[in-house]
């Protein structure tokens, strides 16, 4: 009996959009000077501390409220990209340069307070198979985990037919940026095409399997970040 080719199989889809997708998404990551996404020191150093067991961090009256005191490998905590954030003639060499410390310190997250559920995603990958001391480490595997669910909707907008995945391209210039750094928005505008997916096109009334396919991505949108009810809601 002939078998249909692997890649004509959803799995054998989903990972030629998943590589196609990665390979996107790790380039634009290379490619973004050090700590150049939004918060992106509070979301790496709080998905350090996450992995190694600090959920919480400790309260500080320090700064304003939402901030944590965690401790991180020194290289993390160093490399400022306020040197060239705001001077389009000065590149990220002035941040690099600055990572020389060795050791842990004790630094303030601004991410203290989020759900450790997206750091948990990010950090304990990064604690198994990465160095934990480079940023770029929790870059990579947040854009594995952004382009695994992207590349799920696509193999679920495929049923509706090819031309229907040409509804992803409502993803803003600014969601791909997100998608190449730490960020928890990245994977909650991720899994929002996702529970899209399950649920667009025509034709007869979603079935059971698809509102739940819908729901769980949203759950998971919550669950990292609750203020994605919103999403839901929308």
């Amino acid at each position: 009996m002939a078998r249909r080719p692997l890649n004509g199989h959803p799995v054998g889809l989903w990972a030629r959009w998943f590589l196609g997708l990665a390979l996107i998404t790790t380039t634009w990551s290379a490619a973004t000077g050090r700590y150049g996404g939004p918060d992106e020191p509070a979301h790496v150093v709080r998905a350090f501390a996450v992995a190694h067991g600090d959920l919480t961090g400790t309260p500080t009256d320090e700064f304003t409220s939402g901030y944590r005191l965690v401790d991180v490998p020194a290289a993390l905590a160093s490399g400022d990209p306020a040197c060239y954030r705001f001077d389009a003639a000065v590149t990220d060499a002035c941040a690099t340069s600055a990572v020389r410390p060795q050791g842990m310190v004790t630094v303030a997250s601004a991410a203290g307070t989020n759900s450790p559920l997206y750091y948990a995603l990010v950090g304990v990958p990064v604690r198994v198979l990465l160095p934990e001391d480079e940023p770029i480490s929790y870059r990579l595997v947040a854009a594995a985990w952004v382009s695994a669910v992207l590349a799920a909707a696509l193999v679920r907008l495929g049923r509706h037919g090819a031309r229907s995945r040409v509804g992803l391209a409502v993803l803003t210039p600014s969601a791909w940026f997100l998608f190449g750094v730490v960020n928890p928005n990245a994977l909650e505008i991720a899994l929002a095409a996702l529970a899209w997916a399950f649920i667009a096109g025509e034709g007869p009334r979603r079935s059971t399997a698809d509102w739940a396919g819908a729901g769980g991505a949203l759950a998971v949108a919550v669950a990292m970040r609750p203020i994605a009810v919103v999403v839901v809601v929308a």
